[in-house]
């Protein structure tokens, strides 16, 4: 029931112990590994890790994907294979467990360090955006697996795979792109192929290794939660498409440093949807939405359904909506929240352009930008010279 694509089978029909996903954005990397870790299990009784860098990533990524994965009704067969015959049976949420009826098993794991990772063996490993562990856990996971282990990330720098793991000889690497997905839109493609830096097209569009330069954010950090005793806070909204995130971000002010938390990041949201999505969060509607101001039939729909929500105001440059939120972020130290994934890598990825000389020039890609431009319609609200209602 599976499309064998030619990234599928290239991982499924590799017989080197080490397997490297390298791939651009959108290129199904990630789903097609899951793939093939189904069709490892209902052959044979086995374990099989999936480990990523933390629960929220995995949560976000692997879990929501293999999620999709077993609730396609095209695979029949997969139900067929699962204990109990459904996903939601089959899979135990507090182990995050996924049984199967031959007694196969896939677990999703995080590890907090080197010595955590040494309990457990198993047959298969994943390791899941690989790039966001240290090597010593991949190590201690490697030396704990008898078959394969499948690795995968975006290529925006060279890590530990790199040096350590493709130079193996019983390493392969595999790289995709977007061009492979057939289960993305035309717009899609074409807002990839459009991407006008030439180091950021390498990476994303063509899955070359490559180097972030330019990066806009550069003083920030990581926190356990948003500050409880923050008097100072509103929300930021940026609006997607059927191919595109809505995001919803948490924007506070606490003791001068500024705090942002994603609440809602997810693609295809109709103007329904979202106003689901806010009861489902106990938005309370009183408190203040900032939003993209070129939305007004967006806006105005949430506003005359009770949403408090305003367009964001505007700088006075050249580039209104986007340096100057961006200099009043970048006037105080930010911490992201550590459920935050997808505005995490947000801020990693977020670049200038450049000039004809190649150095940056005053002026974001417009790519990886979703939470942060929410981010920064809330910001100008918290930190612009004229201070408005609706904080909490």
């Amino acid at each position: 029931m599976f499309d064998f694509n030619r990234l599928l089978s290239a991982n499924y029909n590799c017989n080197k112990k080490v397997i490297v996903n390298q791939g651009g954005t959108w290129s199904q990397k990630t789903y097609t590994v899951l793939q093939v870790l189904i069709l490892h299990a209902i052959q044979k009784k086995y374990v099989i890790t999936v480990a990523g860098q933390d629960l929220p990533n995995l949560k976000k990524g692997a879990i929501r994907d293999i999620d999709n994965i077993c609730n396609d009704v095209k695979n029949v067969w997969v139900l067929q294979h699962l204990r109990g015959k459904t996903w939601e049976k089959a899979y135990n949420k507090s182990d995050r467990v996924l049984h199967f009826a031959n007694g196969s098993i896939i677990e999703f794991q995080s590890y907090d360090n080197e010595q955590d990772a040494k309990s457990g063996k198993r047959d298969y490993l994943f390791i899941n955006e690989a790039n966001g562990l240290p090597y010593e856990i991949y190590w201690q996971l490697f030396i704990r697996a008898s078959k394969q282990v499948y690795l995968d990330y975006n290529p925006s720098a060279k890590f530990w795979a790199h040096d350590k793991v493709l130079i193996r000889p019983d390493a392969q690497l595999i790289i995709s792109d977007h061009r492979n997905n057939k289960y993305i839109s035309k717009e899609m493609h074409d807002e990839i192929e459009a991407i006008d830096d030439p180091e950021m097209f390498n990476i994303y569009a063509r899955g070359k290794t490559g180097k972030v330069k330019g990066l806009v954010f550069s003083r920030w950090g990581m926190c356990q939660t948003f500050p409880e005793n923050c008097k100072r806070w509103v929300y930021g909204m940026d609006f997607g498409y059927s191919n595109s995130f809505t995001a919803l971000i948490k924007i506070g002010l606490f003791e001068g440093d500024l705090y942002l938390q994603e609440v809602i990041y997810e693609r295809g949201l109709q103007n329904e949807d979202i106003l689901r999505k806010l009861g489902e969060i106990n938005y309370n509607f009183s408190d203040l939405i900032v939003c993209d101001s070129n939305e007004p039939k967006t806006k105005d729909w949430l506003a005359y359904r009770g949403v408090n929500i305003w367009p964001t105001r505007k700088g006075s440059d050249a580039n209104p909506n986007v340096n100057y939120g961006i200099s009043l972020m970048k006037s105080h130290k930010i911490w992201i929240t550590e459920d935050s994934t997808n505005l995490k890598k947000e801020f990693e990825r977020y670049a200038y352009k450049k000039g004809l000389d190649g150095e940056p020039i005053n002026e974001p890609i417009k790519l990886f930008d979703h939470g942060i431009d929410a981010s920064r319609y809330g910001s100008v609200e918290i930190l612009g010279d004229q201070l408005v209602f609706g904080y909490g």
